[in-house]
């Protein structure tokens, strides 16, 4: 069988990510989408700080980074 690069058959399936690769992830999309850190993004989300914009696709898309339970910046 020949597998195709990209293809469905190519992927492996889900895998658990480090604590590291989340918050590369979280940092370099919240750079990305939202012109500041993750750490700043987390910390301005958990003041309440993007209430009024909870509709934007860009907060939505990093908000849904941070881990569920998520108590401290």
């Amino acid at each position: 069988m020949t597998v195709v690069r990209g293809s469905a058959a190519a992927v492996r399936g889900p895998r658990q990510v480090t604590e590291r690769e989340w918050a590369a992830d979280l940092d370099r999309r919240a750079r990305l989408l939202m012109g500041m850190s993750g750490e700043q993004f987390v910390a301005r989300w958990l003041a309440g700080e993007f209430r009024d914009r909870a509709d934007d696709p860009n907060v939505i898309r990093v908000s849904m980074l941070i881990p569920v339970g998520r108590k401290t910046a």
